[in-house]
């Protein structure tokens, strides 16, 4: 306890122990820190996305303060730096919209930072102006795997991002639940498996653009009476015309009962309905 914090003074000491309590009590107080401040006014949480694009994958950072604002579409105002292995990241405050869109929500920030090449990367948070985090990011052809050194104004929702491995397509097939004896599914899967296609097994894991469970498939979300969905998680090594076809193919069968998207490695999307 420092100085200012002590109710009464032992004056009653004879002076040689007076003297040794006062040093007792400064040493102890250069060892105390003034607290730091969150000048955010916001604990924020973090989490990583992978975005696939044709020519590249890029990784980014998201914020979202855990307190919620007037306006969903409140900023986080912030600065990045990326030199060598070292990724700085200042969240330097909240921004107001100039135009509210009327629902209450955290305010946000997507920060990317770019194509990362396979390493350990220093990684430094700073919250607000006095709150700083230390951690590291590793990054392998497989994952990527976020560590933070007792973080302070920072909540971690996810520290390990899996990568899509390339040759990958996944997708969903919607039809009514009157068209699922008509082997919809199996159709769909015959015709991929007759171009190249075949049912792929992934670790279980967080993925970005989907999860997938402890049987290496894509967690399927819950049928309703008015709508039945399937997944689908395959390797392919052939040509975007030959997905074309198929879905094509899958249209002339079965007309507009259907709803089938895919997507693949790179970032391209294949819609069923856009095939004529």
């Amino acid at each position: 306890m420092c100085l200012s914090n002590i109710s009464y003074y032992p004056f009653h000491m004879k002076p040689t122990h007076l003297l040794l309590f006062f040093s007792i009590l400064l040493i102890s107080c250069e060892g105390e820190s003034e607290e730091q401040v969150n000048t955010l006014g916001s604990d924020v949480s973090i989490s990583l996305a992978e975005y696939l694009e044709p020519q590249e994958r890029t990784l980014t950072f998201k914020f979202l303060t855990e307190k919620d604002f007037p306006c969903i579409n409140y900023q986080i105002s912030h600065a990045v730096q990326r030199m060598g292995n070292t990724i700085s990241i200042e969240l330097t405050g909240v921004e107001k919209a100039d135009v509210c869109l009327d629902a209450i929500g955290p305010a946000s920030a997507f920060i990317d930072v770019g194509n990362l090449s396979e390493g350990d990367y220093e990684l430094i948070i700073k919250v607000g102006h006095e709150l700083v985090n230390q951690g590291t990011l590793k990054v392998t052809s497989q994952a990527y795997h976020l560590t933070m050194e007792q973080p302070e104004g920072l909540l971690l929702e996810n520290t390990d991002l899996l990568r899509i491995p390339d040759n990958t397509i996944w997708g969903t097939l919607k039809y009514e639940p009157e068209q699922k004896n008509k082997g919809v599914y199996q159709t769909l899967l015959s015709n991929l498996e007759a171009v190249g296609a075949t049912e792929k097994r992934l670790d279980e894991g967080d993925y970005y653009y989907f999860d997938v469970d402890a049987a290496g498939r894509i967690q399927q979300r819950n049928n309703t009476a008015d709508l039945w969905e399937e997944a689908l998680l395959l390797e392919f090594n052939g040509s975007n015309d030959q997905i074309t076809q198929v879905l094509q193919q899958m249209k002339q069968t079965f007309n507009d009962q259907i709803s089938i998207r895919l997507y693949n490695a790179k970032g391209e999307e294949f819609k069923s309905w856009s095939q004529h």
